[in-house]
């Protein structure tokens, strides 16, 4: 791979993905391939995944997210809105797969997994005709022939995944054919020594008399047989109580247990729901919580911008007073110059002023002292004191006159008044900036107490969801709990089941054995012997039993030999002859009736396999050529794909003109060529489904005309899909093309990287 890194976002729907040959392109559909868990013989791209590692690098990983939203999201609760497919490629050992939720844990590493949700997504990333790469396209495109086109066909369409299961099947049934013949060879071989031994069966017919005494004992030895049987059945009924007994038992621990089982789920669905209703909580809190937090970052902002306001005043403020200063230095400069300019006049009535102020000063201290040396003379300093206070009046008049001339003096210079106007109005704003700035100011503590209230807010809303977090997680612990005690009670379950099971099958094997199989054997052993002899003809002692009455047959029997002799066996290994061959023969006979039955079982499936693929193959014939037909009225060419099951061939015929034959696509040019290919692409992509397929270098053998024809036709077909993902690859420009600026067409450009 020549990018170090590199990612892209996908559109829902189509998209291009353009560039520079060399750029990378390519690699784009092999990441997805190698992801999603194909082979590297698959990419074509080599035979090994190891080297599509970028040279100089020991470890590559190739990642595709799949959006996982809606109704037909895959696990939802257990991946969220996104699926992550991480394939990590070594050099020193082999790959491994990461699959991940949306917060990045690990779900699972197993390549089953990513075929479970492939499979459950739609995505048939081994079908060959899924993503093409630029190898399979150039062949597909340019150099396919009718025998290449017909492989294509089946493969994308699945077609040739049946057509071989039915040919195993025939096999199969061609297998069986060969198995019913020779099993026929064999049941005829088992006639034939069956009819052999019957033969030599049918020779002892002699000796009457040893043979009806041997009747008697043998009628005697079934009435003893027959009154064992019903002793059996009086031991089987005793069992059977016992039986029915712990089977009553067994089912009140059943119920006993289900109730607490049903308790124990009642209880799990309340913690489950108290576990929802607690998560919607949360949720609403945790919504809060963002909002706030976006509260507090307003209000913070706010802070922001009352302080730097603030800050600004201030800077006005320092700039204008040392502009303020500036004027006054200025101020002073001009009242020297004046002073100069006006001379003794200024100078004498500075001096009158000072000589005033004195006078004024000085009074004003004797003033102060008369108040503490009369203190006890009020009445003599009170005529003093207003002698006083009307001197000094006189005083601060003359030095009030003195400062008028003075300033009228000062006045005569306009300059000086417009320094003084301009120290005035700086003043001024300096007021107003410094009032500005107490409003600021008071305004940034409400800011601030907004940010600290909110603060306390977000915080209580932090402890709430905390809380919240405890209770979930409580309820969840006993969620395991119930599910825990739900398990043990479904195990106790089971196994009293698993009892009751064993009970109910001795009860019924009991049940059958007294009721249903004992009574028909002992009916049988009775019939058997009243065809023997009565039970009075028996004359049954206290005394016999059937190993005395086998003696007594034994003895009848071995007088029986002088006769058997005379066929070269005795009348039991006749007997058994018989029966050994009879069983063999039933034997073969039912192997042979089971290999029938299962041929015939399989041939029907073949038939009904047979013609399930004849309409299958017949209803995607009709779809693929009724969308190749549509593909072609683009251009207003006609054509049609004849298939050839027997020669397995596929050939597209097109005409340009209505009024032309048909014949072979193969005869046109280049670009007409490739066209009725990506029509042909295109049809078989409609039957196969897949939620996500690539085309590499589609456009590469046509004309300019053809190229801008092949694209809109793309266009109009994958639009038919909406939920369809397709990715085509190109190292030429597409513009100027009707429908590229549709939403759902999405234009990637690859930029070579460094190298």
């Amino acid at each position: 791979m020549c990018h170090s890194a590199f990612h892209l976002n996908f559109g829902e729907q189509t998209n291009f993905i353009i560039g520079r040959n060399g750029s990378g392109k390519s690699a784009v559909l092999t990441g997805i391939s190698v992801a999603l868990g194909v082979k590297a013989s698959e990419t074509d791209r080599g035979n090994s995944l190891k080297g599509l590692i970028m040279h100089g690098k020991n470890v590559a990983r190739a990642i595709v997210t799949f959006k996982n939203e809606g109704p037909e999201a895959y696990k939802p609760e257990e991946y969220g809105h996104k699926i992550i497919i991480e394939r990590v490629l070594y050099i020193s050992k082999p790959p491994s797969c990461n699959i991940k939720n949306e917060k990045g844990k690990i779900m699972s590493t197993k390549k089953q997994t990513i075929d479970e949700i492939l499979d459950y997504f739609g995505i048939t990333i081994a079908n060959p005709m899924t993503i093409l790469t630029q190898t399979e396209a150039k062949t597909f495109l340019a150099h396919s022939t009718d025998t290449g086109k017909f492989k294509y066909f089946m493969e994308g369409t699945r077609l040739q995944e049946t057509f071989n299961n039915v040919k195993a099947l025939q096999s199969d049934v061609k297998e069986i054919n060969q198995k019913i013949r020779k099993d026929s060879e064999i049941l005829t071989q088992a006639k034939e020594k069956l009819n052999s031994a019957l033969e030599v069966w049918s020779n002892f017919t002699n000796s009457d008399e040893f043979r009806n005494q041997q009747k008697l004992l043998s009628g005697k030895r079934l009435w003893l047989e027959v009154d064992s049987k019903l002793q059996n059945i009086e031991q089987a009924r005793t069992v059977l109580k016992e039986r029915q007994q712990e089977l009553e038992k067994c089912k009140l621990d059943i119920d006993s247990n289900s109730q607490k089982k049903s308790s124990n789920e009642e209880n799990l669905e309340t913690a489950k729901t108290q576990v929802v209703r607690l998560n919607e909580e949360f949720e609403t809190i945790n919504s809060e919580k963002e909002s706030m937090k976006i509260e507090l970052t307003k209000a913070q902002q706010n802070v922001k911008k009352v302080q730097a306001r603030i800050q600004s005043l201030e800077t006005e403020v320092v700039s204008d007073n040392k502009s303020l200063k500036e004027t006054e230095d200025k101020i002073e400069i001009e009242k020297d110059r004046l002073q100069r300019n006006t001379g003794e006049l200024f100078d004498k009535y500075d001096t009158a002023i000072k000589k005033q102020k004195e006078i004024l000063n000085k009074m004003e201290t004797d003033d102060y002292k008369m108040n503490e040396e009369l203190e006890t003379l009020k009445n003599k300093r009170q005529t003093s004191k207003q002698k006083f206070i009307e001197k000094i009046t006189s005083i601060k008049k003359s030095i009030s006159k003195l400062s008028d001339k003075l300033q009228e003096l000062e006045g005569g210079s306009g300059k000086l008044d417009s320094y003084l106007e301009d120290k005035k109005n700086f003043e001024t704003g300096i007021q107003l900036n410094l009032q500005q700035i107490q409003a600021y100011k008071e305004e940034e503590k409400k800011c601030i107490l907004e940010y600290e209230d909110d603060k306390m807010k977000f915080s209580k809303l932090s402890t709430n969801l905390k809380s919240l977090e405890n209770k979930i997680n409580d309820q969840k612990s006993l969620i395991e709990q119930y599910e825990t005690e739900i398990e043990n009670s479904e195990e106790e379950l089971r196994n009293l089941q698993s009892n009751a099971i064993e009970f109910n099958d001795d009860i019924e094997a009991l049940i059958n054995f007294t009721e249903v199989s004992m009574p028909p054997i002992i009916e049988t052993l009775r019939d058997s012997a009243i065809k023997h002899c009565s039970r009075e003809e028996a004359k049954i002692m206290p005394g016999d039993t059937i190993e005395k009455i086998d003696s007594e047959i034994e003895i009848i029997a071995s007088r029986l030999d002088q006769i058997e002799k005379e066929v070269g066996i005795n009348r039991e290994e006749a007997k058994i002859q018989v029966i050994k061959e009879r069983t063999n023969y039933n034997n073969i006979l039912l192997k042979y009736d089971q290999s029938v039955q299962l041929h015939n079982k399989i041939a029907s499936s073949l038939q009904a396999r047979l013609e399930n693929l004849t309409s299958t193959a017949s209803l995607l014939i009709q779809e693929v050529n009724l969308v190749f037909e549509s593909a072609l009225k683009l251009r207003g060419f006609t054509g049609l794909i004849d298939f050839n099951f027997n020669l397995g061939k596929l050939t597209l015929k097109v005409s340009t003109k209505q009024t032309e034959k048909l014949r072979n696509v193969e005869s046109f040019s280049g670009g007409e060529k490739s066209f009725a290919q990506i029509a042909f692409l295109l049809a078989i992509w409609k039957p196969m489904q897949s939620k996500v397929r690539g085309l590499d270098e589609f456009d590469v053998f046509m004309d300019q005309v053809n190229r801008r024809l092949a694209l809109k036709l793309i266009l109009q077909k994958v639009s038919e899909n909406p939920k369809t993902q397709t990715i085509f690859i190109t190292p030429l420009e597409i513009t100027h093309i009707e429908g590229l600026d549709n939403d759902t067409v999405n234009i990637h450009e690859i930029h070579p990287p460094e190298r």
